[in-house]
């Protein structure tokens, strides 16, 4: 459901007032379950792909804050290699098969068949979230967040999810804390 459609717009007062009787710390949890049920309208088989990336990178990030661990450093890589190798299997690698078979085996009767796979919706805009979140920690000493509705709402935030801009959870993740006057 996209937030310029019709079907959005009818929902949208409800989930105002959902909104609005919630109080303190569980409307970072109603927000995410929100954009989640948003998300599942559009395709389940996306929703479910976001849900489990989103925790490999939740749980990847608490692992390497741990400074008591031998293998930080390894596990960032494979956190890291796991973001940039679903961005890589999922949104280029049909590509990179069909410039094999039209530039380089062309001619050979052979040809490496496709995978087709769908491409998940707003791939781009978490992996390169997930990135930098890992990034952060790592690097930089970021402490992970370790709510995981936050976490959730933080990588799934519906009306963010598709088109960004791609956020620093430090910055993110503070507002979730404060608490609104509506």
């Amino acid at each position: 459901m996209l937030i310029t459609s019709f079907e959005f717009w009818l929902i949208f007062p409800v989930l105002i007032v959902i909104f609005a009787l919630v109080k303190g710390k569980y409307r970072s949890a109603l927000l995410g379950l929100i954009s989640i049920l948003l998300l599942g309208y559009i395709s389940l088989k996306f929703t479910i792909y976001a849900i489990i990336f989103t925790l490999i990178n939740f749980f990847i990030g608490i692992f390497i804050a741990d400074k008591n661990k031998a293998n930080n450093k390894l596990v960032y890589f494979v956190g890291q290699i796991f973001n940039i190798g679903s961005l890589f299997l999922y949104k280029y690698l049909d590509f990179v098969i069909n410039s094999i078979n039209t530039n380089i085996l062309v001619g050979s009767g052979y040809e490496i068949p496709e995978l087709k796979w769908f491409i998940p919706l707003g791939i781009s805009y978490y992996t390169f979230q997930g990135i930098s979140y890992l990034y952060l920690i790592y690097k930089v000493n970021d402490r992970p967040e370790r709510n995981i509705f936050n976490f959730t709402l933080y990588m799934l935030f519906f009306p963010k999810f598709v088109a960004g801009p791609i956020e620093r959870h430090r910055l993110f993740l503070p507002q979730l804390k404060k608490q609104s006057r509506i």
